[in-house]
C-alpha cells in the first residue's frame, strides 16, 4: 500500500461524537428554516430516525510545512476513473446498501464542496452542493457545531501560513443519510445508511491567469484532504478507497473547470487513490484535462509539479 499521504498530510484532529448526542436538542437545538419545505422534509426524517445510534469520527489535516517533505517523488499511480451522468446520487439510494461503510474493502467518500466554514446552509433557501448535502444528512451540520462549541477547532477551516491561506481539511466518518435527492427526486431514506464525507474549499477569487500561490493553494488544500482520506484508509486497515467529486469550486467561486479536473485526478493518483468518480464533468474539458494528465512527467517534486500547472497558463472564469 503507498504510504506518502502518510507523510504529505498532517493530522491536526481526530475526535468522535455520538448520533444521539447531535440528535439531542438540549445540546444542538434545531436553528430556524427560511426553507419550509426543507423544514418540513428534516421533521419527518427525523422522525425516522429518531433512535438511530453510532459514531460520528471527524478528523482534520494539513499539507506538512517541511521543505524535504514537500522535496519528495511524487510517483504516479495511474488512478481508475470513473464518470457518472448524474449528480450527487452516491450508489444508488433506492439500494438498501451501507454506501459509506466499509463494503468490499473500499472505502468510498464524497466531496463536499465548503466555503470557509462548512455546513452553514442549514435551512436557507441555497440551492449549492453544500445545502443539498445537509438536506441529504443534517447531522453534519450538528457535527460542525459540535466541533464549534467544544472548542476542538476554530470556527474557520483556514489556517494561515505566511501569504498563503492553506485550506485544512475536515473529514466526517459515518455521517447518517436520511434523505436521498437522487436524480432530482426527494426520498426518505427508511434505514440506517451512512456516509464518509471529506470538507474543503477551493481557491476563489481569482482573476485572469491563475498565479502561482493559487495553484500552492489548490494543490495543497488536496495534498491535505485526499492525503487524509488515504490515512484513514491505511489505519483503518481498509485496502480500497474511492472518491467522489466533481466540479469543485466552479460554480460562485468560478474556477476553471479543466484544472479542477487535472489537479484531483493528478493528486489522487500519485496518493495511490484506487477511484475518483466525477459527477456531471464537462465532457471535452475532462478529455483536455486527462490528456494533460497522462503527460505529466513521473517523479515531480511539489515544487516541480506548482511550476508546470502554473505554466499550463489556466484562467480564472
Amino acid at each position: 500500500m503507498n504510504n506518502l499521504a502518510l507523510k504529505l498530510s498532517k493530522e491536526m484532529v481526530f475526535t468522535s461524537v455520538k448520533v444521539q448526542q447531535l440528535m439531542d436538542e438540549k445540546l444542538f437545538p434545531d436553528e430556524e428554516f427560511e426553507n419550509q419545505k426543507k423544514k418540513e422534509i428534516y421533521e419527518e426524517a427525523k422522525y425516522f430516525h429518531k433512535n438511530q445510534h453510532g459514531l460520528v469520527r471527524i478528523s482534520k489535516y494539513v499539507f506538512p510545512e517541511s521543505a524535504n517533505i514537500q522535496r519528495k517523488c511524487l510517483t504516479k499511480h495511474g488512478v481508475q476513473l470513473s464518470f457518472c451522468e448524474h449528480g450527487y446520487d452516491y450508489g444508488m439510494a433506492d439500494l438498501e446498501s451501507p454506501i459509506g461503510k466499509t463494503s468490499s474493502g473500499t472505502k468510498i467518500w464524497q466531496m463536499n464542496f465548503a466555503s470557509e466554514k462548512a455546513f452553514t446552509e442549514w435551512g436557507s433557501e441555497a440551492r449549492s452542493q453544500e445545502a443539498a448535502m445537509i438536506m441529504e444528512m443534517p447531522l453534519l451540520h450538528k457535527a460542525s457545531l459540535f466541533l464549534d462549541q467544544s472548542r476542538i477547532t476554530d470556527s474557520s477551516l483556514l489556517h494561515k501560513n505566511g501569504p498563503v491561506t492553506i485550506l485544512t481539511p475536515i473529514l466526517f466518518e459515518g455521517v447518517p443519510q436520511w434523505v436521498s435527492l437522487c436524480n432530482g427526486q426527494i426520498k426518505m431514506i427508511t434505514w440506517d445508511k451512512t456516509n464518509n464525507v471529506i470538507s474543503m474549499m477551493a481557491p476563489y477569487r481569482g482573476d485572469g491567469l491563475y498565479k502561482e500561490k493559487e495553484i500552492i493553494f489548490l494543490l495543497l488544500t488536496l495534498f491535505a484532504g485526499f492525503g487524509g482520506i488515504k490515512r484513514r484508509g491505511i489505519k483503518d486497515k481498509v485496502p480500497l478507497t474511492e472518491i467522489h467529486t466533481g466540479n469543485w469550486g466552479c460554480g460562485n467561486f468560478r474556477n476553471n473547470k479543466e484544472l479542477i479536473y487535472l489537479s484531483q485526478i493528478y493528486v489522487a493518483d500519485v496518493l495511490g487513490i484506487n477511484t475518483i468518480v466525477f459527477h456531471l464533468a464537462d465532457n471535452q474539458l475532462m478529455e483536455k484535462a486527462i490528456e494533460k494528465w497522462k503527460k505529466i512527467p513521473d517523479n515531480l517534486c511539489f515544487d516541480e509539479v506548482v511550476k508546470l500547472f502554473t505554466d499550463y497558463g489556466f484562467k480564472w472564469r
